[in-house]
């Protein structure tokens, strides 16, 4: 079954909740007319699968989040109300003034970004780095090409010795003049060492009607100043050495102890890997891997699948002699929405 496809079945099924729902208000169901007890209903649904040709994924969200709390509404009230008879309508004003604050917050922290950071410690380094790490933009998303550009600007005014970009920069709605304006604001900004880009899974894109293709991503961020990292690794002063890893979704990416074969123990080893779930593998090669993909879970309840899905689905962790740090990225997918966790730029303060 197609993604598409789950979509409009959930649609379906909350729709047929929703009318049922409307069918069972009192005025509505003492219609003389049972026909038109059917067809009142039938048309506020129709209505409202009306909205979803404005934009599915956010109409599937919303409609979505109505009907699950309108069902635990209605399970909760059942408890609490022995004589229910046309008065559960009446406390389900709660849930859908509750489905609208959540969202409206929801909205609130899918479209604001805030800065995260990190500090750490380590004896291998005799000199302090400074990393900013984005991650997860989709441009075309939450963010057009001219937004991400002033965003970037913006973000380049903290004293930067590292800029990382840690996959999904695009997806497959991104349109090839946001890329390029995007990517404009990379030969602006100032670093220490340089700004580098590893692969997300939705770089390369999943459909072929994007208006560019990887060797043109490529190109626009080559020629803006970006270094793209595909297996392989940089040094990065006299204490460093930055890795980026392949996606996992790239079926011949290297094995850990393949890509850090040679390099020297005594520095410290900084790892850029789209996806966070290959923390087994990666403990004690690298000091610090640096990861996004996950949105810090999204939206309630879809947290709960991302989490099964990955080793960690936002902030730090800490394994053995590697710490992981898993951004919720500055945008969100398709939707303006995130219940789980802030937007955010991340900056990794090194120091001994």
């Amino acid at each position: 079954m197609g993604f598409m496809t789950m979509i409009y079945l959930g649609e379906i099924i909350c729709l047929v909740y929703i009318l049922f729902k409307i069918h069972s208000i009192k005025y509505i169901k003492n219609i003389n007319n049972k026909i038109i007890s059917w067809i009142i209903p039938s048309i506020i649904v129709f209505a409202i699968f009306g909205l979803s040709f404005i934009n599915v994924a956010i109409f599937t969200v919303i409609l979505a989040h109505f009907v699950l709390f309108m069902g635990i509404g209605d399970i909760i009230f059942l408890f609490i109300n022995r004589n229910r008879e046309n008065k559960i309508w009446k406390y389900n004003i709660y849930t859908v003034s509750f489905t609208f604050i959540y969202l409206g917050v929801s909205l609130f922290f899918g479209l604001k970004v805030f800065k995260t950071t990190y500090d750490i410690k380590t004896d291998k380094v005799n000199s302090g780095l400074r990393i900013v790490q984005i991650s997860d933009s989709h441009i075309g998303s939450t963010f057009d090409g001219e937004g991400l550009y002033n965003y970037i600007i913006d973000i380049a005014k903290n004293d930067i010795d590292l800029f990382v970009i840690t996959g999904d920069f695009v997806d497959d709605d991104t349109k090839y003049d946001d890329l390029k304006k995007a990517c404009s604001a990379f030969s602006e900004i100032k670093t220490t060492y340089g700004v580098y880009f590893v692969f997300g899974n939705h770089d390369k894109g999943y459909y072929s009607y994007r208006d560019f293709n990887t060797d043109e991503l490529k190109n626009e961020l080559i020629k803006n100043n970006v270094k793209v990292l595909e297996d392989e690794y940089v040094e990065i002063g006299n204490d460093y050495y930055l890795i980026g890893r392949c996606d996992r979704s790239n079926k011949k990416r290297l094995s850990m102890d393949k890509l850090v074969l040679g390099l020297d123990d005594n520095r410290y080893r900084i790892l850029l890997d789209h996806q966070p779930n290959d923390f087994d593998n990666e403990k004690n090669y690298v000091d610090l891997v640096l990861s996004g993909h996950t949105h810090g879970g999204n939206i309630f309840p879809a947290n709960f699948i991302i989490s099964m899905l990955n080793d960690k689905l936002y902030g730090m962790k800490v394994i053995d002699n590697t710490t992981f740090i898993v951004s919720s990225g500055i945008s969100d997918w398709r939707l303006p929405f995130n219940s789980c966790a802030i937007q955010e730029y991340v900056i990794v303060n090194i120091n001994k």
